[in-house]
C-alpha cells in the first residue's frame, strides 16, 4: 500500500495535477460553437485513459450506487437528446451531452481511484484546499483592482469582475472551511481552517453573488447540526455551540473589515445585501421567468424530457439569445425529465450518505464536515447559475464520494489512514 511518505504513483500524479488546476478551471476556456471546452474537460478524458491503462482491474470494484445513478442520468439525457431535441438545436444538444459526459467521467475517475486507496485521499484533499486558497486570493486581487478604478465592469454580481460562478466556488470553500473550524481536533487544524475561511469569505463577499451567499448560509445552518449529531460523543454540545457562536460573530466582523477600506466596494456590497430577498431585483426576476417557462414546457413531456439544449427555443422566444439555463436541476428536468432528475438526486444523496454515514466519519470529523458542507453549498448554489457545467463541481463531488471508509473494531479490518496505522499495517 502507498504510504504518506512515498510519492504518488503515475495515475495519482495525473489526478493531483487536475486537482491543482481545478479551482482555476473557470478562468480558461476554448469557445467552440458557443460552448466552452475547459482544461478539466480535457483532463478528465486523459485521466480516464490513464486510470484504465494502469489500474483497470480495480476500477470496477470502486463503482457504487452514486456512480451508477449519475451515469444513468447521463444515459437518459443522451437518449432524450437523440430522439427529442429539435433539429435546429441538435448539434448544441449533443455538444452539451458531450460536456456532461466529461464531467461525469471526472467524478468517476476520482471515485474509482481513491476508493481503492483511501490513505491517499488526504493528499487530494490537501491539494484542492491549497489551490483553492490561491484561486480566492487571485479573485480578491482582481476585485480590488476593479474597485481602484471606481468603475463597475458589469451588472449585479459582475460589477467587480467576478460573477456568480466565482461566487459559487468561493462560497463552497468558505462553507467547507467553516465546518472544518467547528469540528477541528487540533489548534493547527483550526488555524488552517480559519485562514482559509478568511480568504474564501472575502472572495465570496466580493463576488456580489446573492445565490451563493444564500447557499453558504443554508449549508452551514443545516450541515453543522447534522454533523454534530453524527459526531455525538466526540464533541460536546457546549463546545460546538461556542465554536459556532464565535464563527457567527466573526462573519460580520470579517465583512466589516473588508468594507472599511473601500467605500466603492461597501456601496456595492450593501446594495446587493439589501437585494438578497428581493427576487424582482437585478437578474433574479428574469431568471425566475425563464425557469417558470422551462418548467411549463417540460410538462409536455415530464417523464423523459425534450433533450439537451431544447430549452433554447424558449429562451430565444423570450428574446434572450445564447443564454444558459442558470439552474442545473431545471435544465436536467427539461432535458431528461423526471427520470433523469431522479437519478441525479439519487447520485447526490448517495454522495452525501457516503460522506456522513459510512464508517470512519468521526475519525476525521473536520474533513468529513468540510466535504459535506462544501458540497451542500455547491449543489444549492448551482441552482442559481451554470457552475455545475464546470469540472470543478464534479471533482469536489468525487472528493466527498471517496471520504475514506474505516471500519470499527468490531467490523472488518480498519483501513489505515494515518502514518502510524500504515506503518503498523506494513510491519504486520
Amino acid at each position: 500500500m502507498t504510504s504518506w511518505r512515498s510519492g504518488p504513483d503515475r495515475a495519482e500524479a495525473v489526478i493531483l495535477a487536475g486537482a491543482c488546476v481545478a479551482p482555476f478551471n473557470f478562468f480558461v476556456g476554448y469557445q467552440i460553437a458557443g460552448l466552452y471546452l475547459r482544461p478539466l474537460h480535457i483532463w478528465a478524458f486523459g485521466a480516464a485513459l490513464v486510470l484504465i491503462a494502469l489500474d483497470g482491474r480495480r476500477v470496477i470494484d470502486a463503482i457504487n450506487g452514486a456512480v451508477l445513478a449519475l451515469w444513468a442520468m447521463f444515459a437518459f439525457v443522451l437518449l432524450s437528446t437523440v430522439f427529442a431535441t429539435p433539429p435546429q438545436y441538435k448539434f448544441r444538444g449533443m455538444a452539451d451531452v458531450g460536456l456532461l459526459a466529461l464531467n461525469v467521467i471526472a467524478f468517476t475517475v476520482v471515485r474509482c481511484y481513491y476508493a481503492n486507496r483511501p490513505a491517499n485521499w488526504f493528499r487530494l484533499f490537501t491539494v484542492l484546499a491549497g489551490s483553492s486558497v490561491i484561486m480566492s486570493l487571485g479573485l480578491i486581487a482582481r476585485a480590488l483592482m476593479v474597485s481602484k478604478s471606481g468603475q463597475v465592469t458589469g451588472v449585479d454580481s459582475y460589477a467587480l469582475g467576478l460573477g456568480t460562478v466565482a461566487g459559487t466556488y468561493t462560497a463552497t470553500f468558505a462553507a467547507g472551511a467553516t465546518a472544518a473550524m467547528v469540528f477541528a481536533t487540533s489548534r493547527r487544524g483550526f488555524l488552517l481552517a480559519l485562514s482559509a475561511f478568511i480568504v474564501h469569505g472575502v472572495a465570496a463577499l466580493l463576488s456580489l453573488a446573492r445565490g451563493p451567499w444564500l447557499a453558504f448560509g443554508v449549508a452551514v445552518i443545516t450541515i453543522i447540526p447534522l454533523a454534530a449529531w453524527r459526531f455525538r460523543g466526540r464533541f460536546t454540545v457546549v463546545g460546538t455551540l461556542i465554536r459556532g457562536g464565535s464563527i457567527a460573530i466573526a462573519l460580520p466582523s470579517l465583512a466589516g473589515i473588508a468594507l472599511i477600506f473601500s467605500p466603492f466596494i461597501r456601496n456595492l456590497v450593501m446594495m446587493r445585501f439589501f437585494q438578497l430577498v428581493k427576487l424582482d431585483a437585478g437578474t433574479g426576476s428574469a431568471r425566475l421567468i425563464m425557469w417558470r417557462e422551462f418548467l411549463r414546457d417540460a410538462e409536455r413531456s415530464p417523464v423523459f424530457g425534450h433533450g439537451a439544449a431544447a430549452y433554447r427555443d424558449i429562451s430565444e422566444a423570450l428574446l434572450v439569445q445564447g443564454t444558459v439555463s442558470e439552474n442545473f436541476v431545471v435544465e436536467i428536468f427539461h432535458a431528461g425529465g423526471v427520470v433523469s432528475v431522479l437519478f441525479l438526486l439519487i447520485g447526490l444523496i448517495g454522495v452525501g450518505v457516503h460522506c456522513l454515514m459510512e464508517p470512519g466519519a468521526e475519525r476525521h470529523p473536520a474533513h468529513t464536515a468540510a466535504c459535506l458542507a462544501g458540497c451542500a453549498a455547491l449543489v444549492i448554489a448551482s441552482t442559481t447559475n451554470p457552475a455545475a457545467w464546470n469540472g470543478l463541481f464534479w471533482v469536489l463531488l468525487g472528493l466527498a464520494a471517496t471520504r475514506p471508509v474505516i471500519q470499527s473494531a468490531s467490523g472488518a479490518a480498519a483501513l489505515p489512514t494515518t502514518r502510524g496505522a500504515i506503518a503498523r499495517s506494513a510491519a504486520g
